[in-house]
């Protein structure tokens, strides 16, 4: 009798090797990620894409701002911090059974 493995769901930024979504339109080919596609199931996610970003788009910068950090589109000076915490954590919620956190 062979033995049950489940496959690991791994979630992976869609842009590297799933689509190009990367802010200047470009797809990445990832070695590691073309090694794991017959042994895991990966959930690609673009976060930018999520929150409503185009393709390609302008690019945003983590910037410190008193004690945290914030989400910041230089060219159009828009603060996307709150978009991206909202789906961030409604995403995380959505994959519990899904994602190991690993703190280090």
């Amino acid at each position: 009798m062979e033995a049950f493995w489940p496959r690991p769901k791994v979630v992976v930024s869609t842009c590297l090797g799933f689509a190009a979504v990367r802010y200047s339109g470009e797809l990445i080919p990832d070695r590691l990620v073309a090694a794991l596609r017959e042994f895991v199931d990966f959930v690609p996610v673009c976060p930018e894409v999520e929150i409503g970003l185009g393709v390609p788009r302008p690019t945003v910068r983590l910037v410190r701002a008193g004690e945290g950090v914030r989400m910041v589109q230089p060219q159009t000076g828009e603060d996307l911090t709150e978009r991206m915490e909202r789906f961030s954590q409604g995403f995380l919620g959505s994959c519990k059974d899904l994602c190991v956190r690993v703190r280090v």
